[in-house]
């Protein structure tokens, strides 16, 4: 359910950045087209519907910037590119000769992702079939299109539009795939990690002990456990509060962080339990580890010695036995 719920939200707020990017980029794609069309000479009209394009976009970027119009701002410009701009654009352009498929096109892609109903999809759908019935219009009428002046023209104009076309619609494609990696990246390090310390949970260091035993095991190498459990841990919440109990937890998962080794790996394994795996590293050499954590925890502890607090400490290091059993024996 929460994956599901995240995933909503992720939706909807990929698909309102994008719907603003558009807006910037079809402004920006509008003074490139009115370029085009001046080194085209294409028809005065063509030239006034782009900067109408703009006008509105201008004008849909900043009615947009409250979320509370934002609903308004997406359907009315989806009903303006779908059903007004794409049959006037293309009955007043070269038809088939020229880049309104393209830009049809463009308009279909950009509705699909920016629809958040369903109902929404009919937009999309309707730029469908306006591009249909004309070329239909244009098949029986081909002189209601004008032409243009040279063969040259045209494929100038064909080829800065689909540049454009093709660029934006890959940089969508990336743009969406990005914000979906780093949002099941973040899915993946909730799941694995303590919301309170940020270490490691139970769940990961379980998987990660496993898979180093086995390693260790081929390797003919023997990681250390240590098993660290807050005594009298239960006293400082009843006397002190659960906000000072979250406050020493956050410490202790600090104190741990910064005396342990980069490739160590730490994991809040309980309430008040914490385990730290050693990999590649002898009894003799987790003592060590173990003495500097000690030497830490002695010195933190002093704030709590009304609540008679401290920190107990279990070592293991067998190769010969699986990890539950060098827990077992730290414990």
């Amino acid at each position: 359910m929460l994956e599901k719920i995240l995933d909503d939200k992720l939706s909807q707020d990929i698909q309102y950045a994008l719907f603003r990017i558009y807006l910037k980029f079809i402004m920006g794609l509008g003074f490139v087209f009115l370029i085009s069309q001046i080194l085209t000479h294409s028809p005065l009209i063509n030239t006034i519907s782009v900067i109408l394009i703009i006008l509105f976009c201008l004008l849909w970027l900043i009615f947009s910037g409250n979320h509370e119009n934002y609903t308004l701002s997406r359907v009315s410009f989806l009903a303006v590119i779908s059903l007004l701009y794409i049959p006037f654009g293309y009955l007043t352009s070269p038809g088939a000769d020229g880049v309104m498929p393209y830009i049809t096109f463009f308009v279909i892609f950009l509705g699909s992702v920016i629809a958040v109903k369903r109902w929404e999809a009919v937009f999309p759908l309707a730029a469908i079939i306006e591009q249909v019935v004309l070329l239909q219009i244009e098949k029986y009428y081909p002189g209601l299109f004008p032409r243009f002046p040279s063969r040259d023209q045209r494929l100038l104009d064909l080829s800065i539009n689909y540049a454009i076309i093709s660029l934006f619609v890959m940089t969508t494609l990336i743009y969406i795939m990005k914000q979906y990696s780093a949002h099941y990246k973040q899915l993946e390090n909730i799941s694995i990690t303590d919301a309170l310390t940020n270490l490691y949970n139970k769940r990961y260091i379980d998987s990660f002990a496993e898979m180093e035993f086995n390693r260790a095991r081929r390797d003919g190498t023997a990681p250390s456990v240590i098993f660290m459990d807050l005594n009298n841990f239960k006293r400082i919440n009843d006397e002190l509060g659960h906000l000072e109990g979250d406050k020493v937890l956050v410490e202790i998962a600090r104190i741990i962080q910064k005396n342990i080794r980069s490739y160590d790996i730490c994991a809040r394994y309980g309430g008040d339990e914490f385990l730290i795996i050693l990999p590649n590293t002898n009894e003799t050499e987790s003592r060590e580890q173990y003495e500097r954590l000690e030497k830490a925890f002695n010195e933190y502890s002093k704030q709590y010695s009304a609540q008679n607090f401290s920190v107990s400490f279990g070592i293991a290091s067998r190769k010969d036995l699986t990890f539950e059993e060098v827990l077992q024996i730290a414990d």
